[in-house]
């Protein structure tokens, strides 16, 4: 059922023509990284990893993206985007991925003050990017924190890291500016420590378990170079 309505809603869909969706996402991006230290570079190519919609200038972020069961829908409108994620939650589905970055309802909504609030680019990107401040903690890199933001298995994860990768590649130039905007604003160059109570690492060794290997033999262990550079 929940196919069957993904794939109408991906028949109806009109053509990408209003450039300013994408942009709401890409501000939002910039923010985040003048913000949080996190690569520009990494936030966008996690965007279009993730929300990436193919239009006339090429593939492009989306804000009103919401994800499930692996099927994306594109819609041209916030107010359209929450109806439909209301009608799955309603239905009992909140396992869906919200917004630029995707973020997964189930594991992050009680981290939001509404579905709204999810749906926001600059909040949806300051919550992607914050987090991704504690998993490079815990990955020692971009690539296993990118990785580890989806929570796939090793399999999907390999292909997701080379889609990743082959993103980032084409937009680490954009690092520089970032950096540069960040020492005019007198911000520290480094990933800050996010503000997001479930985010916080307490020391526990059960704090994000679900998304990062604990060891060897924990899934996807082999993706994450324990020193991975920028």
């Amino acid at each position: 059922m929940l196919l069957a309505a993904l794939a109408l809603a991906l028949l109806t869909l009109p053509a990408l023509a209003n450039p300013s969706r994408p942009e709401l996402c890409e501000a939002a991006a910039r923010e985040a990284s003048i913000k949080t230290g996190v690569p520009l570079s990494v936030l966008r190519a996690i965007m279009l990893t993730v929300s990436g919609r193919k239009g006339e200038e090429g593939l492009v972020p989306w804000p009103w993206t919401v994800g499930a069961k692996g099927q994306r829908v594109w819609f041209e409108t916030a107010d359209d985007a929450r109806a439909f994620a209301y009608q799955q939650l309603k239905a009992g589905k909140a396992a869906l991925g919200l917004g630029c970055f995707q973020v997964d309802y189930a594991k992050y909504g009680a981290e939001f003050a509404s579905l709204e609030d999810m749906l926001t680019p600059r909040i949806n990107a300051e919550f992607a990017a914050s987090l991704l401040v504690s998993l490079q903690a815990q990955t020692g890199g971009w690539g296993g924190a990118a990785a580890a933001f989806r929570a796939l298995e090793p399999a999907e994860a390999e292909t997701w890291l080379a889609t990743f990768y082959r993103h980032r590649d084409r937009l680490r130039h954009e690092d520089g500016q970032t950096m540069a905007d960040l020492a005019g604003q007198g911000e520290p160059e480094g990933p800050r420590l996010n503000t997001y109570p479930l985010l916080v690492d307490t020391g526990a060794e059960q704090v994000m378990g679900s998304l990062v290997p604990v060891g060897p033999s924990g899934p996807g262990a082999s993706l994450f170079p324990p020193a991975e550079g920028l």
